[in-house]
């Protein structure tokens, strides 16, 4: 996934899934199951940054989408 460092995409199924990017620490490890409130991982700065942040994405097959039409 190029400059987004360490990073956890989660399928929540029906062609939507989630990115977090740029941690220093992942919570989870490829294929595992989550669950509400599981620890994702810890922001950090890894891959192209020039800080600390978290990159987060909502995709819809694959297509970054408005995260604000998937959020609470």
């Amino acid at each position: 996934m190029g400059g987004y460092g360490n990073a956890v995409v989660i399928d929540h199924g029906n062609g939507i899934s989630t990115l977090y990017a740029h941690m220093s620490q992942l919570g989870t490890s490829s294929g595992a199951s989550l669950k509400a409130g599981q620890l994702v991982g810890h922001v950090g700065a890894t891959g192209n940054v020039t800080g600390d942040h978290l990159h987060f994405e909502v995709r819809v097959h694959g297509s970054p989408t408005d995260p604000m039409q998937y959020l609470p």
